[in-house]
């Protein structure tokens, strides 16, 4: 058995990886998967909780979407609105080549 990627602690760890990998930051599919799990309430300090988690995760979970931070985000308490508060505004969208 291979337990190399397998932690125990603070289960909002691993939806560090979700968010920024799989959803590509955005915030209505988090939304979505929250609702789905029964993640109900989430307390007004969880944006800045996933961001320390975000900052302090094993991989570098800010490179899938760091060119899309705005440059008015200017503080840590702006980045954690603009990445987890799911009330808040959310990154800008991914632009796509068009084919």
């Amino acid at each position: 058995m291979d337990f190399n990627d397998a932690y125990e602690g603070d289960p909002h760890y691993d939806l560090v990886a979700i968010h920024a990998k799989a959803f590509d930051g955005d915030k209505d599919l988090l939304k979505t998967f929250l609702d789905a799990y029964g993640w109900d309430d989430l307390g007004r300090r969880w944006p800045r909780r996933m961001l320390a988690l975000t900052l302090a995760h094993d991989y570098d979970m800010v490179q899938s979407f760091g060119g899309r931070i705005p440059d008015d985000a200017g503080t840590l308490d702006d980045l954690a609105s603009l990445l987890w508060d799911l009330d808040a505004p959310g990154l800008p969208a991914r632009l796509t080549a068009l084919a």
